[in-house]
């Protein structure tokens, strides 16, 4: 049992900037966008700030997810009140048009990959409150504010919160280079040397004759893409350097390769996730099998599984 958050120890300073940042981007949203009297929309400014500047570089506080979700947010909210709630029984418009306006509005979000979950207060709040163009204007100056700033001190900040490895016992997937749901350094990616990261492997289970790796992305209505499969990997591998491959048997992607593939540049901001899993046997599958495959092969053979999270950089 602890009383204070492990990081604090270690980075007490990072703790007191983020918070002066996040007090002066909603100082300057009250004091210049004269929003006091909008409380439903305030409070979820006041929650996009607290995620903005506690978790700067998960992807919740992406330009993508966080001007996506506020522009989803709005839109909603404005059709919501403008065409819905006039058609409901008045005694119940409000309650039925709120309801279904975060509804739509998470459904959207989670559909095209700008899920910020304070967000989905802004639509709320427009049909709660009276608004007008200025309001709607005022919003967006309040995004513009908060990302501004937040980019201003975003080499000398870190992620409050997350970033605790499990006290869960089980396997662990993890990289030096990046945090988990953080973003990937470029040099990963297609737009630099597209090489693999490093990765660690922890806790591997007693019983694992082989690990298998799978990379993919999530492109919302898209589906899942594959960009790297791997299996037989040898159950003491600890570490996967960087632009190596372990001791395994290679997978096709969903581009015809076997080697890794890296977050291209039209892929900015959708979730990719490493997920490795211990198997209790080594698999009899021909190199170059696909996904599904080696999916239908570890099925009543997995022991434990990790992932790794993280988003393309801006």
């Amino acid at each position: 049992m602890y009383l204070f958050d492990w990081k604090l120890r270690r980075d007490p300073y990072k703790y007191i900037l983020q918070s002066l940042a996040a007090i002066f981007s909603i100082a300057l949203i009250l004091v210049f966008l004269d929003l006091e009297i909008q409380t439903a929309l305030i409070a979820s400014l006041g929650a996009t700030s607290f995620t903005i500047f506690t978790r700067p570089r998960h992807f919740m506080s992406s330009l993508r997810t966080v001007a996506g979700g506020y522009t989803v947010g709005m839109l909603v909210g404005v059709l919501m009140d403008l065409f819905f709630t006039p058609a409901l029984p008045d005694k119940y418009a409000l309650y039925i048009a709120g309801g279904v306006a975060v509804g739509v509005a998470i459904f959207i979000m989670v559909a095209t990959n700008t899920e910020h979950p304070p967000a989905a207060g802004i639509a709320l709040g427009l049909v709660l409150n009276e608004w007008n163009i200025r309001t709607l204007v005022f919003m967006a100056a309040a995004v513009v504010i908060m990302l501004g700033l937040k980019n201003l001190v975003k080499p000398y900040i870190i992620n409050l919160i997350g970033d605790e490895p499990s006290k869960r016992p089980g396997m662990k997937l993890s990289s030096p280079a990046f945090p988990d749901g953080g973003e990937i350094p470029e040099k990963y990616t297609c737009r630099g040397e597209n090489i693999l990261p490093p990765l660690r492997i922890d806790s591997v289970p007693e019983g694992t004759e082989s690990l298998a790796l799978i990379m993919s992305d999530y492109e919302g209505l898209l589906g899942v893409r594959i960009y790297w499969i791997l299996w037989n990997i040898p159950p003491e591998t600890e570490e996967i350097e960087e632009g190596t491959y372990p001791l395994c048997v290679p997978g096709i992607n969903d581009y015809g390769n076997t080697g890794y593939l890296g977050p291209s540049s039209s892929s900015l901001h959708h979730i990719y996730v490493f997920k490795l899993y211990a198997l209790d046997c080594k698999l009899d599958l021909p190199e170059g099998s696909k996904c599904l495959k080696l999916e239908k092969a570890m099925s009543g053979h997995i022991l434990d599984k990790a992932t790794l999270s993280f988003i393309n950089p801006a």
